[in-house]
């Protein structure tokens, strides 16, 4: 019996282990994303963060037009 008690008690700290990372997050999004405002000219040390960031913010189209590559990567 007091061997059941001591798996019980090790399956709960293990589950307690693995559980504790996923209670650590930030709740605020202060720093998460930030989509640079280039309309803005002051810049410190980059560009700022925009306001007001929406899903078009994360889109490009230009992935599916196909191009010519011109840039060498080999020194011959």
């Amino acid at each position: 019996m007091a061997r059941v008690h001591l798996y019980v008690a090790a399956a709960c700290a293990v589950v307690l282990a693995l559980a504790a990372p996923s209670l650590a997050g930030d709740p605020d999004m202060l720093q998460d994303i930030c989509v640079a405002d280039k309309t803005i000219p002051i810049k410190i040390n980059g560009f700022p963060c925009k306001a007001n960031v929406t899903a078009d913010d994360f889109f490009f189209d230009g992935l599916r037009n196909p191009g010519t590559p011109t840039t060498r990567t080999a020194p011959w």
